[in-house]
């Protein structure tokens, strides 16, 4: 799959994530291989810095995509249109 330019006609393709989810096991992994002190304050810190990643790259993948994005809905509410 190409994620910078992803075929929305593609039930495949559409149904992928485009922001990943983050499990409780990767969120452990991290803590226990990336945080030195392990407290309330920087699990917390290193959390957002998670989130803030994956925000980042959804971003990234959305912006790559945003004319392919436009070009179904607006195809698609042009059918909706001429259906109705």
């Amino acid at each position: 799959m190409n994620w910078e330019n992803i075929d929305l006609s593609s039930g495949y393709e559409r149904s992928r994530n485009v922001l990943d989810a983050i499990n409780s096991d990767e969120i452990l992994l991290c803590l226990e291989h990336n945080v030195r002190e392990l407290t309330e304050k920087t699990i917390q810190a290193e959390f957002d810095e998670m989130l803030s990643r994956a925000v980042s790259s959804a971003r990234d993948v959305f912006r790559a995509n945003r004319a392919n994005y436009l070009k179904s809905a607006l195809s698609s509410r042009s059918e909706n249109e001429v259906s109705a």
